[in-house]
């Protein structure tokens, strides 16, 4: 069997199983929807499912339509308040599931790159972020997408909904952004230094954390 690091809490880590030949392919996120149930996404339509916690996992394959072969990469999953799942993916697409990840499609957004990252915002609203800059967003539970308006083009790799209920994205080459509508539109900015930032998380304090290849990084 090979293994999964999962840090539990701030105190304890746990190493989990997963099926054996599965690891090497487990490259993005892990989602977690309660202390028992959660997800994990990789490379090649690769997902896994524990009902314990992590301690052990059962491989899951999602195949788009009309698929010869399992050669989409599923780069973040995430859920709504609604127990809705949805896989920010390659493509173009959007996967998604509307009974607790028993079955999923693929939405097609019309974009032809690459989403990085997504996330639910608390009224509903879905957002999906990748390649060039580019984010686009649903207000009918992923049905339609639309692009955003946002004022750079170096890749999204994170996004978070802060408690004021505005949007903070960041980016590669050092570009943080930010909306206040619901991810319409982001404006933003760019570190002199052009560290790439690889995620952002709210601190304790309710502001934002950045985060780099070397680890936490000041805004």
């Amino acid at each position: 069997m090979g293994k999964l690091k999962l840090t539990v809490n701030e105190e304890k880590t746990r190493i989990c199983k997963v099926p054996e030949g599965e690891f090497d392919f487990l490259r993005y996120t892990v989602y977690f929807k309660s202390s028992t149930e959660g997800w994990a996404v990789g490379l090649w339509s690769l997902m896994l499912h524990t009902t314990d916690g992590g301690a052990t996992w059962s491989k899951l394959t999602l195949s788009p339509p009309g698929a010869k072969k399992l050669d989409r990469n599923l780069y973040s999953i995430f859920g709504d308040r609604h127990d809705n799942l949805f896989i920010a993916c390659e493509q173009g697409s959007v996967a998604r599931s509307t009974d607790g990840g028993q079955t999923w499609t693929f939405v097609d957004t019309g974009y032809a790159g690459s989403f990085w990252t997504g996330v639910a915002l608390q009224d509903g609203t879905l957002l999906v972020g990748g390649l060039r800059g580019t984010v686009y967003r649903s207000t009918d539970g992923g049905n339609t997408w639309l692009r955003s308006n946002t004022a750079f083009r170096s890749s999204v790799t994170d996004m978070v909904e802060m408690p004021d209920k505005s949007v903070v994205t960041v980016g590669l080459d050092g570009v943080s952004s930010f909306s206040k509508d619901d991810g319409v539109s982001f404006a933003g900015k760019q570190r002199a230094d052009r560290t790439a930032l690889t995620a952002v998380v709210e601190g304790r304090d309710g502001r934002t954390v950045f985060f780099s290849a070397s680890g936490p990084i000041h805004p």
